[in-house]
């Protein structure tokens, strides 16, 4: 799908805001650490959070470990399985997305049955990949923080609601990062094809190689710094976009940019 046509899809399903139907809480809580391990053998990875500062990486190990914070005799809060060759890694509580108009703006929301969603939420889910290359790698998360650090997918898809989405070190032959409403960062990584947007929020790419490569952000600024790719689609509906050290065989830039600053150079 071209940049404008998502910048478009964005702005539809989720560009003016985003109502949490669920209760808050900020205060600090004292948390114990749950583990699991296997040494199975995986070629995909499923992760799906709801509120959380979740982090999947890659590190020297001949095993894979789930690490996650809970409250003192709180019931489990994770599906953790391996079967066929793939990890899951699934919140327990019911999340679901949805981005229905009620004939008005349009508004993503969240509804969860279970743990409370806490758009500020402190409790952490790590997961410890083996480094070697993988099939597939899906990551979604509700409410938090996103990130997947060094990981070598063939296909690698990292998406949150609301909150921060940050792929850092990775390779990837398709990569897709997306952020409803909150922050999409792509830094260090070597894609064959990329495509990342916000729609409302900004992107930020820094030190990245791509083939083909396509950013987009619905409201916000789209910021690329030291990016190399041979084809370049750049879109934003309402947004500004800073080049330093862009470099590309071709590029086109559509939608409403507000203002630019720096230029596309010839790679």
């Amino acid at each position: 799908m071209s940049t404008k046509k998502r910048v478009v899809s964005a702005v539809l399903a989720a560009a003016v805001g985003v109502s949490l139907l669920c209760g808050f809480g900020v205060a600090k809580k004292d948390y114990v650490y749950q583990q699991f391990e296997t040494a199975e053998s995986v070629t995909s990875v499923t992760v799906k959070d709801a509120s959380a500062k979740v982090t999947i990486r890659a590190a020297d190990t001949d095993h894979i470990t789930v690490r996650y914070a809970a409250l003192p005799d709180e019931e489990p809060l994770y599906d953790i399985s391996v079967q066929d060759g793939r990890l899951v890694v699934e919140v327990l509580d019911d999340v679901d997305v949805d981005t229905t108009d009620d004939d008005g703006p349009a508004l993503l929301r969240i509804r969860m049955e279970g743990h409370s969603i806490e758009p500020f939420s402190d409790r952490e889910l790590t997961v410890t990949l083996p480094d070697k290359q993988y099939e597939q790698l899906e990551a979604g998360l509700a409410v938090g923080t996103l990130k997947v650090e060094g990981v070598d997918a063939k296909t690698l898809s990292a998406a949150s609601a609301a909150g921060k989405v940050e792929v850092t070190g990775v390779q990837a032959e398709q990569l897709d990062l997306a952020s409803a409403a909150g922050k999409a960062a792509l830094r260090d990584a070597r894609v064959r094809n990329a495509e990342i947007g916000a729609a409302a929020g900004s992107v930020e790419i820094e030190g990245v190689e791509a083939d083909e490569l396509s950013v987009g952000s619905a409201v916000g600024g789209v910021s690329l710094k030291q990016v190399t790719a041979g084809e370049l689609e750049i879109g934003s509906a309402i947004g500004s976009l800073k080049l330093e050290d862009v470099r590309a065989d071709a590029y086109t830039k559509a939608g409403f940019i507000l203002h630019t600053s720096g230029q596309i150079q010839n790679r």
